[in-house]
Order: structure tokens, then sequence, then C-alpha cells
């Protein structure tokens, strides 16, 4: 299977779930993800390495590692836009 440029152009969405994450790990990606509670800053961004894909429940928790060292924590259905950079 060739490389894709983007997550959403993937047959199984990761943006939903889908098994394409656990084929990114270790993976460059730019992510834009909902955030709750925060009215005024709905969204928000991270650039970092898949460290990790983890079941919950029915959705997976995706946890990036940014160029600092820090990981974030997102669940795949608040995620809004994957980009998945070239190797």
């Amino acid at each position: 299977m060739p490389l894709l440029r983007s997550a959403a152009s993937s047959t199984a969405d990761p943006r939903r779930g889908g098994t394409a994450w656990k084929d990114r790990l270790g993976r460059k990606v730019s992510i834009r993800y909902r955030l709750h509670g925060d009215p005024e800053h709905p969204f928000s961004e991270a650039v970092g390495v898949v460290a990790s894909v983890t079941a919950d429940g029915d959705s997976e928790i995706v946890t990036l590692i940014d160029r600092k060292g820090r990981a974030v924590a997102i669940a795949a259905p608040d995620l809004l836009a994957v980009k998945v950079f070239p190797l």
C-alpha cells in the first residue's frame, strides 16, 4: 500500500477511530482536535510523533510526543483534521 499524505484519505479513517492509527505509530503528524468546556477556544493543534494508541471503550486514545517531550493524549472522536508528514 502506498504511503498516504493525509490520514483522511485512508479507507480506515483515523479521525473516527479506524485502525489506521496503529499503522502510523512512530510517524510525525499534525492534528487539530476539539476542546471541551471552553467556548472561546473550541479547538487546539498539536504536532508530534504518534507514540501510542490505546482502546477506550468504542474509540481510541492517540498519544503524541511533541518536540519538547510532552505527551498529548486525544480521543479519536475529538480529532477534526489530521496530516501525516511524509517520511
